[in-house]
């Protein structure tokens, strides 16, 4: 059997899982707490490895293995806006305090609560006929906030958590 899976390393698995089924949609898989669990959404499965789970031990050299970074989850929406607002109500810590947008689409970026970064995206639309579709050829003439109103969507209340903990998981 071939499954893809990605692994985050956790520093709390059950607040990890309540963020993600919570707030994100998911739906636990197995929950081994409070060493690991996996979650499922429209099939990607995410690793939540905490302390005393094998993915999550010491490398050879005694590097430890920490949240964090840049690599991420992506997530597909169909009205970024309206989740970034939700979400930002519930008090979780965004990286971007801006829906920032590109040729393919808008995004932003949004922290677990062990601080690993989510990515939640609202691709473009396709113009028909286009090959380059109508956010390309926005960008080439300028950006796609040249004209593209819905790709200028701005979260309101942009603010960040700077605390310790997670607001929502203590």
């Amino acid at each position: 059997m071939s499954r893809v899976s990605v692994r985050y390393m956790i520093d709390d698995v059950p607040a990890a899982m309540r963020f993600y089924t919570e707030l994100l949609g998911f739906t636990v898989e197995r929950d081994a707490s409070p060493a690991f669990a996996s979650v499922l959404r429209d099939g990607v499965r995410l690793l939540l490895s905490g302390e005393g789970s094998s993915g999550k031990r010491p490398l050879p050299d005694g590097r430890q293995q920490v949240p964090g970074g840049w690599n991420r989850v992506h997530l597909e929406v169909s009205d970024l806006a309206a989740e970034v607002a939700r979400l930002r109500a519930a008090g979780v810590p965004f990286r971007t305090n801006e829906i920032v947008t590109g040729p393919g689409g808008a995004q932003v970026i949004l922290d677990d609560p062990s601080g690993n970064p989510v990515e939640l995206f609202q691709p473009g639309r396709r113009a028909v006929g286009s090959r380059n579709g109508e956010a390309d050829r926005h960008a080439e003439a300028g950006g796609p906030e040249e004209g593209l109103p819905w790709l200028k969507a701005r979260a309101p209340g942009a603010q960040r958590y700077s605390g310790s903990s997670h607001p929502l998981f203590p």
